[in-house]
């Protein structure tokens, strides 16, 4: 059909190309007669292509139906296998089975918390206090070794008398600076 449609578009500039010649002549009857042609012509190539895009159409209402043909058949066949499928399980027992899981998971979570406030009661309320003070024990103790290396500070006149500073003196603000320096990141 296409190439039908490119002879006659051939014809058609060849019928043009005739038509100016007879009227470079100054034939007129001949390019009367020739004008008559151009115009079948263009008329059998517009109903041409008006064919063509007809069975194109066609062609594509074909392929739908085929492709719904198809799909029918699909769905019958998924319907076939649905009802095989609630042939085969038993909704009742697969509710059955689901309610008797989520019952089973519910104890489990019961006995998970129950477990959890048992292991917290043996802790005891006590226990933080008790790990407060262990560790406040402990850092006391690493600021009283920091501090024995420390010496008397030097004997100062106050008063025209000389006074001693006691020896070995730790004050709360010594330990205070110990136990910021060790608590510090390392730098």
């Amino acid at each position: 059909m296409d190439r039908e449609i490119q002879k006659m578009a051939r014809e058609e500039a060849q019928c043009i190309a005739q038509i100016k010649q007879a009227a470079r002549k100054g034939n007129e009857q001949e390019a009367r007669v020739l004008t008559k042609n151009l115009i079948r012509i263009r008329q059998a190539k517009d109903k041409m292509t008006a064919s063509k895009a007809q069975m194109g159409s066609c062609k594509t209402q074909i392929q739908t139906m085929g492709a719904n043909m198809k799909m029918a058949q699909t769905m019958k066949n998924t319907t076939a296998i649905m009802g095989q499928m609630n042939e085969a399980v038993d909704v009742k027992k697969v509710q059955k089975t689901a309610m008797e899981m989520q019952k089973a998971q519910m104890e489990a979570e019961t006995a998970q918390e129950m477990i959890g406030d048992a292991f917290d009661a043996m802790d005891g309320d006590g226990i933080e206090e008790e790990m407060d003070a262990e560790i406040a024990g402990v850092f006391s103790e690493l600021a009283l070794e920091d501090l024995s290396g420390i010496k008397a500070a030097p004997s100062t006149r106050i008063g025209g008398t000389a006074q001693a500073a006691p020896a070995n003196r730790v004050t709360d603000d010594d330990v205070e600076r110990l136990i910021a320096q060790m608590q510090a990141p390392p730098s």
